[in-house]
């Protein structure tokens, strides 16, 4: 008998050193800080005779669970949504890179220098360059860079003549010109012609292909 009793305080003891403290609750299940478990905006009450000093707090639990669906919503939509939205991030982060690249490398492209200009105005090579950029060149890159020369007056005549050059020959085109400060970057001649001697003497000598048993070469090269 005395040790069923031993046991039972040992078990009381157990439960109550085990439950836990309104703090620890507040913490474990996310409730506010200063507000009870039970609510403490819903004013005093009883319960099953006892008097209690706070309420059931029904309306916070309610606040607690449409903000977790709230979350949860969405949580869903972004990962339903991957990875479009972290792709097009990815993309204009790329974009913001290389656009400027891009940019630069048109306007190397499409820039007319001192080269292209005589006393009377356009060369024979210049207009043929703004014609080969208006025929050949994008919708959106059909702009013409005309070189900044050390006169201003001198860059802006050069931009008349291009103009006029635009409108008179290629007026469907729908061209423009600006000036350019920056040089672009050409391959020299010099460079040019050495590739086309170097491939030309590493490329093999011809061989007309002779049928097996055949006598005739033309019925070889017609083959």
């Amino acid at each position: 008998m005395s040790n069923r009793i031993v046991l039972v305080c040992a078990a009381v003891l157990s439960v109550v050193v085990l439950l836990p403290s309104e703090s620890t609750a507040q913490e474990v299940f996310g409730y506010p800080s200063g507000v009870s478990a039970c609510g403490g905006n819903c004013g005093g009450g009883s319960f099953g005779g006892a008097s209690v000093s706070g309420g059931h707090g029904h309306g916070q639990f309610k606040q607690r669970v449409a903000a977790t669906q709230a979350q949860n919503q969405k949580i869903y939509a972004r990962n339903a949504a991957w990875p479009k939205p972290f792709a097009c991030a990815s993309r204009q982060l790329y974009h913001n890179i290389w656009s400027p690249m891009y940019d630069a490398g048109w306007e190397d492209q499409n820039i007319l220098t001192s080269t292209h200009f005589n006393q009377e105005g356009l060369t024979r090579y210049g207009k043929q360059q703004i014609s080969s950029m208006l025929t050949n060149m994008p919708r959106d890159q059909r702009v013409i860079f005309v070189q900044e020369s050390a006169d201003p007056i001198e860059t802006q005549n050069r931009l008349a003549i291009v103009q006029s050059v635009i409108q008179s020959s290629h007026p469907q085109r729908n061209g423009i010109a600006r000036s350019s400060s920056r040089t672009p970057q050409t391959l020299p001649g010099w460079r040019a012609v050495d590739i086309i001697e170097k491939a030309t003497a590493s490329a093999p000598s011809p061989i007309i292909p002779i049928a097996t048993g055949s006598g005739s070469v033309s019925a070889a090269i017609s083959q």
